[in-house]
């Protein structure tokens, strides 16, 4: 199992995917803990991005539209230079319909192919083909997600 934060002191903890100490918060304990959760997985490190603005995500930077001044949590590729695959939020409190419809409202953007929504006790992974939104109980392997949307792509209308 790989070990994705190492604590220094109570309140400082080590993310190995953006390499500095972060201020341990209750959000910033799920995130890391979602993050262990995506390695053990095998969610390849090198493919994962934390704590972005929108418009800083590798997919996005040489697009020239209006982006939300907002931050996604996590985002996993699928390759480098593809599109995501995964965009994670995490919270503190239980999973809501109000979390989901910020999800939903970041990936009109995004453009990733599921939904990993985190709390303090709970995980869910919603599947996003087209109109289609299904659950999964558990966060499926990253080589078991990638083969589930081989050749799939999801259009979004951005006007």
């Amino acid at each position: 199992m790989m070990e994705t934060t190492v604590s220094s002191s109570p309140n400082n903890l080590f993310c190995l995917i953006r390499k500095e100490w972060v201020k341990q918060t209750p959000e910033e304990c799920v995130r890391q803990k979602t993050l262990s959760s995506l390695l053990t997985l095998g969610y390849p490190a090198s493919l994962i991005v934390v704590e972005r603005k929108i418009a800083q995500l590798p997919h996005l930077v040489a697009q020239n539209q209006k982006l939300p001044n907002r931050r996604i949590d996590i985002v996993a590729y699928q390759a480098k230079g593809a599109s995501p695959l995964l965009i994670v939020e995490c919270k503190v409190k239980p999973i809501s319909s109000a979390q989901l419809r910020q999800t939903l409202g970041y990936n009109f953007y995004i453009g990733a192919k599921a939904l990993l929504l985190a709390s303090t006790n709970e995980m869910q992974i919603v599947d996003c083909k087209g109109d289609v939104i299904s659950c999964f109980r558990n966060i499926p392997s990253y080589q078991d997600l990638c083969s589930l949307f081989d050749g799939c792509i999801i259009k979004h209308n951005k006007n």
